[in-house]
């Protein structure tokens, strides 16, 4: 039986699970999962040493958080990893971490008051006047958790043109860019839902 170090021991002992509720389901261990999910107590342990890491800092590092950080926290000793093995969890975790940011990027993104409009009824200058203002809200969630901003560029039919000015600080370049598609997702389904429409394309350059 692969043992756990200590200090993850510890953390799952001491364990409240309330105090993460803004970033993970209480429910997302559950039963089945524990019992069925292949390494499962040392998956918790990961999420829950990152979700500790990031109530420490802030809701801002939970889009800069790496694998070896949350692994890092968990080590008894520095020069030791957390149990052999751990490194088989990376893309795992690296996975499971996008859902969680994600889930957690689209609720602040909804929880913006939006004026709820029907794209295909505004003329070009509406559209402009409307995005804009929508934009603002963006950039409001952006940049409160450190992730730069966004500015219109241009509407031309159902394409929202956007400059990118996304930034996150110390990632992995492919992480970055996972990260940054994942943001742009969540962007394009808020303008979506804000405008009634499935058509328009949100495009970043």
């Amino acid at each position: 039986m692969m043992t756990i170090s200590n200090k993850a021991q510890e953390l799952l002992r001491d364990l409240d699970t309330a105090q993460y509720s803004q970033y993970i389901s209480a429910n997302f261990f559950d039963a089945r999962f524990m019992a069925n999910e292949e390494d499962a107590l040392r998956k918790k342990a990961l999420i829950y040493s990152a979700l500790t890491i990031v109530g420490k800092v802030g809701p801002s590092a939970l889009f800069v958080m790496t694998f070896r950080e949350a692994e890092s926290y968990l080590r008894d000793s520095a020069a030791q990893h957390s149990w052999p093995g751990v490194l088989d969890l990376k893309k795992w975790f690296e996975t499971i971490l996008q859902e969680i940011q994600k889930e957690f990027f689209e609720n602040a993104l909804m929880n913006n008051k939006i004026e709820v409009l029907n794209w295909e009824k505004l003329d070009l200058k509406q559209r402009l006047l409307k995005m804009s203002s929508l934009i603002e809200n963006v950039n409001a969630t952006l940049e409160s958790y450190n992730l730069g901003q966004i500015q219109l560029f241009s509407i031309e039919e159902n394409e929202v043109c956007v400059d990118n000015g996304l930034a996150f600080g110390g990632l992995r370049q492919l992480q970055a860019d996972s990260l940054r598609e994942m943001i742009y997702d969540c962007i394009a389904k808020y303008m979506n839902f804000s405008f009634q429409s499935q058509r328009i394309k949100l495009v970043a350059q």
